[in-house]
């Protein structure tokens, strides 16, 4: 019998290889770790990883669904075959919670963020009110809250007052999520923006800012904005060879232009992503699968939406101190990410350059009074 630890090197070694863009050995050492431990399901899936860069997709997909039956993970949302991407297109688009009503004429950005209630409660007044502080643009913005909590429009109340009464759009769904573990929930909510952002785009027809609830702006984004012209969406994608599918394509900003083509692609990211919610496998990352997948294998033979790269580097992702307090961000960071900077998130939000832009969850007295 084989050895599985001389797979598992040979996995290593094809990692190493393929890391190094050597594409032809990388191949040629995963195809022996596979001969050497059929039963090692990782083989098949880095293979697959691969295959997929070098545009072979209905073969890595045969592999993701060979290493599926032997090992439940986050392969099991990986899909780039042609077959699977000719049923989505059968698909209707996910329902929107409600009627969408177009948005009276002034305004060429929406910012645009989906999160659950908690999210709603601890980081979006501080998302808002650095959008109208720092964006340097004037906006107005779509939230999406799955499971608001009961004084959801009366924090947006509070907040439109303390912001200067900006147009805020709120929707909302309710799931009963009993039963349902910490990864499904997560899941649910990351990939509420994608299935009701095709509705945004045919309802507002214009420029959309999609944004993680738990950013904050830092500065004027008009550059940014402007660069994305050429482009039917923007996102920060990774070097293929350096991450995992799952880490190619970047959710956290994304511009979206009101194309003919973003439309088609948004849509068939919402189909992706709601078919596999559907059918209970809400794995942690779906939405940046969906994202690299629909983008990558989901118009073969027809021309792909157009992609602009944004930089990573514009991200604020990690936080240095100095005497106590955090160091100035450099003049690249564009934004702050509250929950992924740092390990404790607690530890952010009570930071002077964060507390600066949270807003209060209640009206002045004065206000209530005259209500």
């Amino acid at each position: 019998m084989k050895c599985p630890h001389n797979a598992a090197r040979l996995v290593a070694l094809g990692n190493a290889l393929r890391r190094n863009r050597a594409g032809w050995d990388a191949e040629a050492t995963y195809r022996r770790a596979i001969a050497a431990s059929p039963e090692l399901p990782f083989a098949r899936g880095r293979l697959a990883c691969l295959l997929i860069e070098l545009g072979r997709y209905d073969e890595a997909d045969d592999l993701l669904r060979q290493s599926d039956a032997l090992h439940t993970g986050r392969t099991a949302v990986m899909h780039f075959g042609a077959r699977y991407f000719a049923g989505l297109r059968d698909r209707p688009l996910p329902p929107p919670p409600g009627p969408m009503e177009p948005l009276s004429p002034g305004h060429e950005l929406v910012v645009f963020a989906a999160c659950d209630g908690v999210y709603f409660d601890r980081f979006l007044s501080a998302l808002l009110h650095s959008c109208v502080r720092n964006l340097g643009r004037p906006c107005c913005f779509h939230v999406h809250v799955v499971n608001p909590p009961a004084d959801a429009n009366e924090q947006l109340e509070a907040w439109r007052h303390a912001l200067g009464r900006p147009t805020i759009v709120l929707t909302v769904e309710n799931l009963d999520m009993t039963g349902w573990d910490g990864e499904a929930q997560r899941t649910w909510f990351a990939c509420a923006r994608f299935r009701l952002l095709p509705h945004l785009l045919s309802t507002y027809q214009r420029q959309i800012l999609v944004l993680d609830a738990d950013l904050i702006v830092l500065r004027d984004l008009s550059a940014m904005l402007a660069g994305t012209a050429e482009g039917d969406f923007a996102l920060v994608a990774m070097p293929f060879h350096e991450q995992e599918p799952w880490n190619w394509f970047w959710a956290d900003v994304i511009v979206v232009n009101p194309t003919e083509s973003a439309q088609r692609y948004f849509g068939l990211v919402a189909k992706y992503v709601d078919a596999e919610l559907e059918a209970g496998r809400a794995r942690w990352f779906l939405d940046q699968i969906a994202l690299a997948a629909c983008h990558l294998a989901g118009f073969r033979g027809q021309a792909a939406p157009a992609l602009v790269v944004l930089p990573p580097d514009m991200h604020r992702l990690s936080i240095a101190y100095v005497d106590g307090t955090d160091e100035q961000p450099a003049d690249t960071v564009l934004f702050w990410s509250a929950h992924a900077s740092i390990v404790d998130t607690s530890r952010t939000l009570k930071m002077p350059r964060y507390q600066d832009h949270v807003l209060p969850k209640a009206l002045p007295s004065e206000m209530k009074s005259d209500a």
